[in-house]
């Protein structure tokens, strides 16, 4: 039988043809200690975060349940682990980025005032304080700060010329801080 499990914050749903199942997520090392309780139908919306098969001889029982679900906590301890080494590459391919510009930077070059150019530069710019800056030269003359927009770090650059940004002309782009700070500025 196939069963369908959807997540939430605080409950895991198991859904077994017509009869849904669901346990409250309590964490490790308290997770087999959560039964789990028959609920009404549920109206979920994404596709299932998680699918198992399991072979029935009538109806299910809470040793299905928990072998399913013993499936599904290996299922995320796996992705977790491969969620956990993509984000240590992406660190490492930005440290390398951040060492290369840093050599370019220091060796004079003059970057293009492009959308990728000023993403790298402000990464980098937003990766330090602003005090030990060292800016690099562009085509195009600009201006770089830095703000704390309630406890997060956001950096600047409003260029002399505007350039082309998907179609409309902008000069202010921003990395970090949230949606609702210097909304004058486009994300890059």
């Amino acid at each position: 039988m196939k069963l369908d499990f959807y997540t939430t914050k605080s409950y895991t749903y198991i859904v077994a043809g017509n009869v849904t199942f669901r346990k409250r997520e309590q964490g490790y090392p308290r997770v087999n200690e959560v039964p789990f309780e028959r609920v009404d139908s549920q109206n979920f919306t994404e596709k299932p975060y998680f699918t198992a098969f399991i072979d029935l001889d009538s109806e299910i029982i809470d040793e299905n349940l928990n072998e399913a679900y013993s499936q599904f906590c290996d299922f995320c301890k796996r992705r977790h682990e491969k969620n956990k080494i993509q984000k240590e590459q992406d660190k490492q391919n930005l440290e390398a980025d951040f060492r290369a510009l840093e050599n370019e930077i220091k060796e004079g070059k003059v970057f293009d005032a492009s959308i990728e150019n000023i993403r790298r530069i402000l990464l980098y710019l937003n990766s330090m304080n602003w005090g030990v800056w060292q800016l690099p030269k562009m085509t195009c003359g600009y201006s770089a700060h830095q703000y704390d927009c309630d406890g997060h770090q956001a950096s600047t650059i409003t260029l002399d010329k505007p350039i082309d940004y998907y179609g409309e002309k902008v000069s202010k782009f921003k990395v970090g801080g949230g949606r609702l700070h210097l909304t004058k500025y486009k994300f890059v």
